[in-house]
Protein backbone atom coordinates (compact mmCIF):
# COMPACT_ATOMS: atom_id res chain seq x y z
CA UNK A 1 0.00 0.00 0.00
CA UNK A 2 1.44 3.65 -1.06
CA UNK A 3 1.87 5.91 1.48
CA UNK A 4 0.28 9.25 1.57
CA UNK A 5 3.48 11.10 1.28
CA UNK A 6 3.85 8.75 -2.15
CA UNK A 7 0.16 9.55 -3.22
CA UNK A 8 0.44 13.03 -2.85
CA UNK A 9 3.66 12.86 -4.74
CA UNK A 10 1.97 11.23 -7.49
CA UNK A 11 -0.77 13.89 -7.92
CA UNK A 12 1.97 16.83 -8.01
CA UNK A 13 3.56 14.80 -11.30
CA UNK A 14 0.44 14.26 -12.65
CA UNK A 15 -1.20 17.89 -12.50
CA UNK A 16 2.57 19.43 -12.92
CA UNK A 17 2.72 19.54 -16.84
CA UNK A 18 -0.74 21.00 -17.10
CA UNK A 19 -1.87 24.52 -17.55
CA UNK A 20 -5.46 23.92 -17.70
CA UNK A 21 -7.88 20.73 -18.26
CA UNK A 22 -11.09 22.99 -19.49
CA UNK A 23 -11.28 22.46 -23.38
CA UNK A 24 -13.92 23.73 -25.66
CA UNK A 25 -15.39 21.55 -28.76
CA UNK A 26 -13.50 18.25 -27.42
CA UNK A 27 -14.64 15.11 -26.55
CA UNK A 28 -14.59 15.86 -22.40
CA UNK A 29 -16.08 19.10 -23.11
CA UNK A 30 -19.56 17.19 -24.17
CA UNK A 31 -18.84 14.41 -21.48
CA UNK A 32 -18.78 17.42 -19.43
CA UNK A 33 -22.16 18.83 -20.58
CA UNK A 34 -24.16 15.13 -19.87
CA UNK A 35 -22.75 15.27 -16.56
CA UNK A 36 -23.98 19.14 -16.14
CA UNK A 37 -27.10 18.03 -17.55
CA UNK A 38 -27.60 15.51 -14.84
CA UNK A 39 -26.30 16.78 -11.82
CA UNK A 40 -28.63 20.36 -12.65
CA UNK A 41 -32.17 18.68 -12.41
CA UNK A 42 -30.42 17.70 -8.68
CA UNK A 43 -29.58 21.15 -7.78
CA UNK A 44 -30.66 23.87 -5.64
CA UNK A 45 -31.40 27.21 -7.43
CA UNK A 46 -28.45 28.89 -5.53
CA UNK A 47 -26.25 28.04 -2.74
CA UNK A 48 -22.56 27.14 -1.50
CA UNK A 49 -20.87 24.31 -3.19
CA UNK A 50 -17.54 22.70 -2.47
CA UNK A 51 -15.79 19.91 -4.90
CA UNK A 52 -13.60 17.81 -2.56
CA UNK A 53 -10.46 16.69 -3.99
CA UNK A 54 -11.66 18.88 -6.93
CA UNK A 55 -8.30 17.82 -9.21
CA UNK A 56 -8.81 20.34 -11.77
CA UNK A 57 -11.87 21.47 -10.39
CA UNK A 58 -13.74 21.29 -13.86
CA UNK A 59 -17.12 20.91 -12.39
CA UNK A 60 -17.27 23.70 -9.66
CA UNK A 61 -15.47 26.03 -13.00
CA UNK A 62 -18.98 24.91 -14.65
CA UNK A 63 -21.03 25.41 -11.55
CA UNK A 64 -19.40 28.85 -10.92
CA UNK A 65 -20.79 30.00 -14.63
CA UNK A 66 -24.59 29.11 -13.18
CA UNK A 67 -24.10 31.43 -10.34
CA UNK A 68 -23.04 29.25 -7.42
CA UNK A 69 -20.69 30.18 -4.68
CA UNK A 70 -18.01 27.56 -5.50
CA UNK A 71 -14.95 26.04 -3.21
CA UNK A 72 -12.75 23.81 -4.28
CA UNK A 73 -10.45 21.60 -2.32
CA UNK A 74 -7.53 19.26 -2.99
CA UNK A 75 -4.30 17.89 -0.93
CA UNK A 76 -2.25 18.95 -4.33
CA UNK A 77 -1.09 22.42 -4.50
CA UNK A 78 -0.60 21.96 -8.62
CA UNK A 79 -4.04 20.50 -9.01
CA UNK A 80 -4.81 23.74 -7.37
CA UNK A 81 -3.30 25.35 -9.26
CA UNK A 82 -4.69 24.13 -12.49
CA UNK A 83 -8.23 24.65 -11.06
CA UNK A 84 -7.68 28.44 -11.02
CA UNK A 85 -6.11 28.34 -14.27
CA UNK A 86 -9.66 26.77 -15.47
CA UNK A 87 -11.52 29.12 -13.84
CA UNK A 88 -9.76 32.29 -15.21
CA UNK A 89 -10.38 30.17 -18.66
CA UNK A 90 -13.87 30.33 -18.16
CA UNK A 91 -14.14 33.27 -16.60
CA UNK A 92 -15.29 32.07 -13.08
CA UNK A 93 -15.04 32.82 -9.68
CA UNK A 94 -14.05 30.34 -6.76
CA UNK A 95 -12.33 29.61 -3.48
CA UNK A 96 -9.66 27.16 -3.40
CA UNK A 97 -7.65 25.55 -0.44
CA UNK A 98 -5.76 22.78 0.44
CA UNK A 99 -6.53 20.40 2.95
CA UNK A 100 -7.33 16.60 3.87
CA UNK A 101 -10.31 14.87 2.40
CA UNK A 102 -10.49 12.53 5.82
CA UNK A 103 -10.05 15.91 7.98
CA UNK A 104 -11.99 18.68 5.95
CA UNK A 105 -11.98 21.88 7.40
CA UNK A 106 -14.87 23.42 7.84
CA UNK A 107 -17.47 24.12 9.90
CA UNK A 108 -20.54 21.32 10.52
CA UNK A 109 -23.52 21.96 8.14
CA UNK A 110 -21.84 24.32 6.16
CA UNK A 111 -22.53 24.24 2.51
CA UNK A 112 -25.46 23.16 0.20
CA UNK A 113 -24.06 20.85 -2.40
CA UNK A 114 -20.91 18.86 -1.16
CA UNK A 115 -19.65 16.90 -4.15
CA UNK A 116 -16.27 15.01 -5.74
CA UNK A 117 -15.17 13.65 -8.86
CA UNK A 118 -13.21 10.52 -9.22
CA UNK A 119 -12.01 10.62 -5.50
CA UNK A 120 -13.45 7.61 -3.48
CA UNK A 121 -12.21 5.15 -5.73
CA UNK A 122 -9.00 5.72 -4.32
CA UNK A 123 -9.72 5.25 -0.91
CA UNK A 124 -9.10 1.22 0.24
CA UNK A 125 -11.42 2.38 3.09
CA UNK A 126 -13.64 5.41 1.77
CA UNK A 127 -15.96 5.52 4.97
CA UNK A 128 -14.12 8.22 6.76
CA UNK A 129 -14.16 10.55 3.48
CA UNK A 130 -18.43 10.05 2.67
CA UNK A 131 -18.51 10.88 6.37
CA UNK A 132 -16.13 14.29 6.54
CA UNK A 133 -18.11 15.05 3.43
CA UNK A 134 -21.51 14.43 5.10
CA UNK A 135 -20.61 16.31 8.13
CA UNK A 136 -20.36 19.64 6.55
CA UNK A 137 -23.47 19.30 4.07
CA UNK A 138 -26.27 21.29 5.59
CA UNK A 139 -29.45 18.84 6.37
CA UNK A 140 -31.48 19.04 3.72
CA UNK A 141 -28.72 18.95 1.46
CA UNK A 142 -27.37 16.85 -1.43
CA UNK A 143 -24.55 14.65 -1.35
CA UNK A 144 -22.98 14.09 -5.25
CA UNK A 145 -20.24 12.00 -6.27
CA UNK A 146 -18.94 10.33 -9.55
CA UNK A 147 -17.17 7.39 -8.63
CA UNK A 148 -15.21 5.52 -11.50
CA UNK A 149 -13.86 2.19 -9.86
CA UNK A 150 -11.89 -0.47 -11.15
CA UNK A 151 -14.42 -2.12 -13.61
CA UNK A 152 -14.88 -3.47 -16.92
CA UNK A 153 -16.10 -0.41 -19.11
CA UNK A 154 -16.14 -0.24 -23.37
CA UNK A 155 -13.22 2.42 -22.61
CA UNK A 156 -11.55 0.14 -20.53
CA UNK A 157 -12.08 -2.44 -23.46
CA UNK A 158 -10.52 -0.19 -25.83
CA UNK A 159 -7.30 0.37 -24.13
CA UNK A 160 -6.99 -3.20 -23.49
CA UNK A 161 -7.45 -4.01 -27.32
CA UNK A 162 -5.03 -1.31 -28.16
CA UNK A 163 -2.94 -1.74 -25.71
CA UNK A 164 -0.55 -4.66 -27.33
CA UNK A 165 0.82 -1.42 -30.37
CA UNK A 166 2.58 -0.48 -27.88
CA UNK A 167 4.28 2.71 -28.49
CA UNK A 168 1.87 3.57 -31.03
CA UNK A 169 -0.77 3.15 -28.80
CA UNK A 170 0.67 5.25 -25.70
CA UNK A 171 1.49 7.85 -28.49
CA UNK A 172 -1.97 8.09 -29.28
CA UNK A 173 -3.42 7.97 -25.90
CA UNK A 174 -1.15 10.81 -24.47
CA UNK A 175 -3.27 10.38 -21.08
CA UNK A 176 -2.56 11.83 -17.42
CA UNK A 177 -2.67 8.88 -16.13
CA UNK A 178 -2.00 8.89 -11.98
CA UNK A 179 1.02 6.31 -11.54
CA UNK A 180 -0.47 3.47 -9.71
CA UNK A 181 -2.67 4.68 -7.40
CA UNK A 182 -4.72 2.24 -6.19
CA UNK A 183 -7.97 2.16 -7.68
CA UNK A 184 -11.41 0.17 -5.69
CA UNK A 185 -13.43 -2.36 -7.34
CA UNK A 186 -16.89 -1.35 -6.02
CA UNK A 187 -20.00 -2.33 -6.98
CA UNK A 188 -23.25 -0.51 -6.98
CA UNK A 189 -24.78 -2.08 -4.36
CA UNK A 190 -21.74 -1.26 -1.72
CA UNK A 191 -21.34 1.80 -2.56
CA UNK A 192 -25.15 2.80 -1.64
CA UNK A 193 -24.67 0.68 1.95
CA UNK A 194 -21.88 2.72 2.27
CA UNK A 195 -23.39 5.85 1.84
CA UNK A 196 -26.24 5.17 3.78
CA UNK A 197 -23.97 3.92 7.04
CA UNK A 198 -22.81 7.12 6.61
CA UNK A 199 -25.54 8.80 6.93
CA UNK A 200 -27.24 9.54 3.67
CA UNK A 201 -30.88 8.91 2.94
CA UNK A 202 -32.34 8.47 -0.79
CA UNK A 203 -29.12 6.88 -2.35
CA UNK A 204 -28.97 6.97 -5.68
CA UNK A 205 -25.96 4.85 -7.82
CA UNK A 206 -26.75 5.79 -11.74
CA UNK A 207 -24.32 4.08 -14.32
CA UNK A 208 -23.41 6.25 -17.19
CA UNK A 209 -20.86 7.15 -20.02
CA UNK A 210 -20.95 4.12 -22.32
CA UNK A 211 -19.36 5.98 -24.67
CA UNK A 212 -15.56 4.88 -25.26
CA UNK A 213 -13.51 7.82 -23.95
CA UNK A 214 -11.02 8.43 -26.50
CA UNK A 215 -7.41 10.14 -26.06
CA UNK A 216 -5.45 12.16 -28.42
CA UNK A 217 -1.71 13.73 -28.11
CA UNK A 218 -1.21 17.25 -28.00
CA UNK A 219 -0.51 18.78 -31.31
CA UNK A 220 -2.96 20.31 -34.25
CA UNK A 221 -3.55 17.60 -36.31
CA UNK A 222 -4.75 15.52 -33.57
CA UNK A 223 -6.84 18.70 -32.23
CA UNK A 224 -8.71 18.22 -35.08
CA UNK A 225 -9.60 14.58 -34.50
CA UNK A 226 -10.30 15.32 -31.42
CA UNK A 227 -12.97 17.62 -32.10
CA UNK A 228 -14.44 15.30 -35.18
CA UNK A 229 -15.12 13.21 -32.10
CA UNK A 230 -16.52 15.50 -30.39
CA UNK A 231 -18.77 16.56 -33.05
CA UNK A 232 -19.59 12.50 -33.21
CA UNK A 233 -20.58 12.37 -28.91
CA UNK A 234 -22.65 15.47 -29.59
CA UNK A 235 -24.72 13.73 -32.67
CA UNK A 236 -24.94 10.54 -30.60
CA UNK A 237 -25.28 11.96 -27.19
CA UNK A 238 -29.23 11.04 -27.09
CA UNK A 239 -28.22 7.42 -27.43
CA UNK A 240 -25.44 7.66 -25.23
CA UNK A 241 -28.02 9.01 -22.30
CA UNK A 242 -31.00 6.66 -22.73
CA UNK A 243 -28.49 3.70 -21.72
CA UNK A 244 -27.88 5.71 -18.27
CA UNK A 245 -28.90 3.36 -15.25
CA UNK A 246 -29.81 0.33 -17.78
CA UNK A 247 -28.04 -3.11 -17.45
CA UNK A 248 -26.23 -2.07 -20.60
CA UNK A 249 -24.98 0.79 -18.77
CA UNK A 250 -24.09 -1.21 -15.56
CA UNK A 251 -22.23 -3.70 -17.66
CA UNK A 252 -20.33 -1.40 -20.26
CA UNK A 253 -20.41 2.55 -18.28
CA UNK A 254 -17.02 3.59 -17.27
CA UNK A 255 -18.68 5.65 -13.72
CA UNK A 256 -21.34 6.13 -11.51
CA UNK A 257 -23.27 8.99 -10.33
CA UNK A 258 -23.68 8.68 -6.73
CA UNK A 259 -26.36 10.93 -5.09
CA UNK A 260 -28.25 10.87 -1.56
CA UNK A 261 -29.58 13.72 0.90
CA UNK A 262 -28.97 14.98 4.15
CA UNK A 263 -32.29 14.88 5.47
CA UNK A 264 -31.91 14.74 8.91
CA UNK A 265 -28.97 15.35 11.54
CA UNK A 266 -26.91 11.92 11.21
Amino acid sequence: MMSKREELKMWENTFSSLKRTVQMNNQWEELDKIKLNFLLDLLPPSGRTIEVGCGSARLSSYLAKFGYETFALDCSKEAIRVARSNYRFLRGDGDFIRGDAQQLPFRDKCFDVVMSTGLIEHFHDPSPVIKEMIRILKSPGLFYSDIVPKKFSLTNFARMILSPIGFVYKKISAKQEIGNLFVAKMKKKGISHQCQNAGLMDVHVVSDWVVPILHFPKGKAWLRVDRAYARLLRMTSKFWVILRGTKLGDWFGFLYYVYGRKDAPC
